[in-house]
């Protein structure tokens, strides 16, 4: 059956057997060459744009499933964007309202409340606000859907992944949904990922600062990585742990599997420019919250910390780097990173570093933690 009659055959088809269509399309084209997938890309697109969340969602996934099977991402990645911000934005009407909802207390039946990260909320409580606006509850729960062909295509398409990055209306909504787990979470980390970052690391043990861009790093595990690579020698100086091994390296870069079974033992630490206690001029423990997409902490940071979204200092993302001897770390471990990134099909790269002027920015730094304070 062709891909045209398919399509009909899902359009006329009820609600409930639609989902039934859409994976007969997908065992059609699952061995077809990529000129077909391409083309039946083409077809369905449109199908994308219907005021459905759910609806859409699912066609989404499909086309997403083409693009695992060699499909070009960029079609489906360049027309996401405007239903996946609309229905982000209804979605974070959902989280204003959840926000307000009422705790289930421990003896409620578990048929009667629905699990929300770390809280428990009345069934009868969604469903209330079913009635009242249908869609932002819909949008909320098709979201477990949309991350999932956004994610597959957004990662092949640097182009369109910066334009979502920039789209403020959709950054917008998803930090409305800062506290819900979920689609939106996922979503979340990987707007934040580096893209062409400027990055500054202060080296206060030496006295030296350096200054890279960054693409395509999610995590402080997996700048971590690169960076006992590309500043083996000032890590070497502030007796920190040598490069990573070469496999789990290029697991981080994305040129290798998404996991392997290595891991690298980083003894060096990465803080905010935030963690600058002005007296001695150095970071120090318990003088910032940061929050990273599993939870907070005020040492350093955590392998799960996204860099891209430190504060930045005139356009640069700035953070100290120091080695184990420093006199004013109270936590003094070493983090095992797994040998695992985030997203299979985002590459990853750090520039050369270049010396950068460590007083400039150590003053600079100074001047803007004594503003806050």
């Amino acid at each position: 059956m062709s891909i045209e009659a398919l399509k009909t055959e899902y359009e006329n088809a009820p609600r409930e057997q639609r989902q039934a269509v859409l994976a007969k399309m997908y065992k059609s084209l699952e061995k077809a060459p990529v000129s077909e997938l391409d083309a039946a890309t083409t077809q369905l697109l449109p199908l994308i744009l219907v005021p459905s969340p759910n609806q859409a969602a699912d066609v989404a996934l499909t086309l997403g499933a083409f693009v695992e099977l060699g499909a070009n991402p960029a079609p489906l990645a360049n027309a996401l964007l405007a239903p996946l911000t609309r229905w982000v934005s209804a979605a974070a009407r959902f989280a204003s309202q959840v926000a307000d909802f009422d705790d289930a207390p421990d003896d409620i039946p578990e048929a009667d409340v629905m699990l929300m990260d770390d809280r428990r909320i009345f069934r009868a409580d969604v469903d209330q606000l079913h009635e009242e606006d249908a869609e932002a509850v819909a949008s909320w729960f098709s979201l477990e859907v949309w991350f999932r062909p956004a994610v597959a295509s957004l990662t092949r398409t640097p182009e369109a992944l910066r334009n979502a990055r920039e789209d403020s209306t959709l950054r917008n909504a998803l930090n409305a949904l800062e506290d819900l787990p979920g689609g939106a979470r996922w979503l979340r980390v990987l707007l934040d990922s580096c893209a062409g970052e400027r990055l500054v690391l202060v080296v206060p043990e030496l006295k030296e600062a350096f200054e890279l861009k960054a693409d395509g790093v999610v995590d402080v595990g997996q700048l971590s990585v690169l960076l006992s690579t590309v500043l083996a020698g000032p890590l070497s100086r502030i007796h920190a742990s040598g490069p990573a091994d070469a496999s789990v390296i290029k697991t981080m870069l994305g040129e290798g599997p998404q996991q392997t079974n290595g891991s690298y033992a980083s003894h060096f630490f990465i803080y905010p420019w935030r963690a600058m206690n002005p007296q001695t001029r150095l970071p120090e423990d318990e003088r910032h919250w940061w929050h990273s997409p599993g939870g907070r902490g005020s040492h350093s940071l955590a392998s799960d910390f996204q860099p891209a979204t430190v504060e930045p200092l005139d356009d640069a993302r700035v953070f100290f780097l120091v080695g184990p001897q420093l006199p004013s770390l109270k936590h003094r471990f070493v983090r095992s990173i797994g040998g695992t990134r985030m997203f299979d099909k985002l590459t990853a790269r750090l520039s050369e570093p270049v010396a950068a002027d460590y007083e400039k920015w150590m003053t600079r730094i100074f001047n803007a933690v004594t503003a806050a304070n």
